[in-house]
């Protein structure tokens, strides 16, 4: 589904804690949060300039009897492709988009397949 794009909103941490620290010091009872705005990853004119002007594939998978870690792993690396766009004659790489599958990434221990059985480890479903 093609929709508009438009700038998203995040907190600036960083900000915000020096914020809440400087109003501290100074004996302030109250202290901002500081918001930053985030551009779209791809906008529609990027879109319109690769000539894409419909929903090109979709696909739809279901989990009925996976732990809960294993679609965790699942959420935690299909959040990795928001905004990704392949344009004409590009290349996908999934290990490329996902990197790091590990544990520091969000990432639980599950099944995974390893050589001609199944064990557990990080990243089990992906």
């Amino acid at each position: 589904v093609l929709s508009p794009s438009f700038p998203g909103r995040t907190l600036d941490v960083d900000a915000t804690i020096a914020a809440i620290r400087s109003a501290v010091a100074g004996g302030a009872d109250e202290a901002s949060l500081v918001i930053k705005t985030i551009e779209p990853a791809v906008d529609m004119n990027r879109i319109a300039e690769m000539g894409i002007r419909e929903l090109v594939a979709s696909g739809r998978t279901y989990f009925a009897g996976s732990s809960a870690s294993r679609i965790r792993n699942i959420e935690v690396a299909a959040k990795q492709f928001e905004g990704v766009v392949i344009p004409p004659n590009g290349i996908f790489s999934f290990n490329q988009i996902v990197r790091d599958v590990s544990s520091a990434n969000g990432f639980e221990d599950s099944l995974i397949i390893w050589g001609d059985r199944t064990a557990v480890g990080v990243g089990g479903g992906v």
